[in-house]
């Protein structure tokens, strides 16, 4: 789940230890972040998980799609992983599965860590 990130301070609540499992329901819906690059300005992933284990999201950079993405999840305790199946532009090979660790999800916000980055990252509910 590399879309972007929303970089979580060292004090954040975020930090504590994992849940045991994840209801898949509380995953389903949109999501959203925002960032702003320093040179290339505003930075916006949007993206849906969907109670059919598929999902599918774009980045823009500037308002303009530079990545768009589908694919199918599985989840299994806290651990998901995703099978990104479209990408425009291609991923390499090693970046077409990806696990995450989720840290904690409710109706506002996910918090996971990134299994590639180890760094805790924010996904918010899509308004």
């Amino acid at each position: 789940m590399e879309p972007a990130a929303g970089i979580q301070g060292e004090d954040d609540p975020a930090e504590a230890a994992p849940v045991a499992a994840i209801d898949p329901v509380t995953l389903h819906g949109e999501w959203t972040v925002k960032e702003q690059h320093p040179d290339a300005g505003e930075v916006v992933t949007l993206f849906s998980i969907n109670p059919d284990n598929s999902f599918a999201g774009t980045m823009t950079v500037a308002g303009n799609v530079v990545w768009s993405y589908s694919g199918n999840w599985y989840l299994d305790g806290n651990l998901i992983t995703w099978f990104y199946t479209v990408s425009t532009p291609p991923l390499m090979l090693a970046d077409e599965t990806e696990v995450d660790e989720i840290v904690s999800v409710d109706s506002e916000k996910l918090v996971y860590r990134s299994g590639k980055r180890d760094v805790l990252e924010t996904l918010y509910r899509a308004r």
